[in-house]
């Protein structure tokens, strides 16, 4: 069993070495985010099916959920001598974003609607 193992260890390199963990795999939730953003509006909005709604908050949940795990472990991997003040700087501006977010959102949808808020 053992010696099957060298002749196996190119692919692990290759595993490493390929664009998985590429800095620009953090684009996805940049790109989802809005989406899921504009079901989450049009939906409730335009009365569409439930699902719609539902599906674009999960999307929003669920990116605003990972985005800064993906973050933190992209700090530490590639700038392991500053990580613990830039940890700091993504948690307090991660922490003020919500606190933003969810003071504010309600008093703009009220005043805008759920599609036109801009």
């Amino acid at each position: 069993m053992h010696q099957d193992l060298p002749r196996y260890a190119h692919r692990v390199e290759i595993f490493a070495d390929s664009a998985a963990q590429h800095p620009r795999c953090i684009i996805p939730p940049g790109i989802a985010a809005p989406v899921g953003l504009m079901l989450w509006g049009a939906g409730i909005e335009d009365r569409l099916p439930p699902m719609v709604p539902i599906v674009g908050a999960a999307t929003t949940y669920a990116v605003l959920c990972a985005v800064p795990g993906i973050g933190m472990t992209y700090v530490v991997d590639c700038y392991r001598p500053v990580s613990k003040e830039t940890l700091t700087v993504i948690t307090a501006a991660k922490n003020t974003f919500a606190f933003g977010l969810s003071f504010a959102v309600f008093p703009w949808i009220a005043k805008d609607g759920l599609v036109k808020v801009r």
